[in-house]
């Protein structure tokens, strides 16, 4: 089953400036999140990413709004995960955003009975699954491109890929 996500939105100048990072990635012949046309595509932070997001869980997921916008500090490109990884921008944790973090988890584990148990690790994609003989390569070239430090959460969103729909929490 595909696991539904709840995401924070990223403000425009981040979108812009991460799409970019895709656009350079793809133009440079490297795998790259330009790679999926679909309009959902969308730089984001993922929150949570479960089986299923009740009704009741989205509603307790609404007081989020309240807490932003939110500034992300950025870090510099790394690869997340070992075999196949993604190649991402970390998100520097704080108390807010750690605060954010529970407060979903809360929220799932509440409505839901139910969160993921990877350890979170905040950050923007910015090209999925990476062969092995790849990787390396498209974090050096990534590490050469101008990388924004910071980003602001601008909102919450929720994705359901088997509605292949996303929409605003709140």
């Amino acid at each position: 089953m595909p696991l539904q996500s709840v995401e924070l939105v990223l403000d425009a100048v981040t979108d812009e400036a991460v799409r970019g990072l895709w656009a350079a990635l793809a133009q440079a012949g490297l795998p790259s999140q330009a790679d999926h046309q679909g309009p959902t595509n969308a730089p984001h932070v993922t929150l949570a990413a479960v089986p299923l997001v009740t009704a009741a869980a989205e509603q307790a997921l609404v007081p989020l709004a309240a807490r932003l916008p939110m500034r992300l500090e950025l870090t510099g490109p790394a690869l997340l995960g070992e075999r196949r990884p993604a190649l991402v921008l970390p998100v520097a944790p704080d108390a807010a955003l750690d605060a954010l973090h529970r407060h979903v988890r809360s929220a799932l584990v509440e409505t839901v009975g139910m969160v993921d148990e990877l350890p979170w690790r905040p950050h923007i994609t910015l090209a999925r699954r990476l062969p092995d003989d790849v990787a390396t390569a498209a974090l050096a070239y990534a590490a050469s491109l101008p990388i924004p430090s910071a980003a602001v959460a601008t909102a919450v969103r929720r994705w359901d890929p088997e509605l292949r729909r996303a929409w605003l929490v709140g």
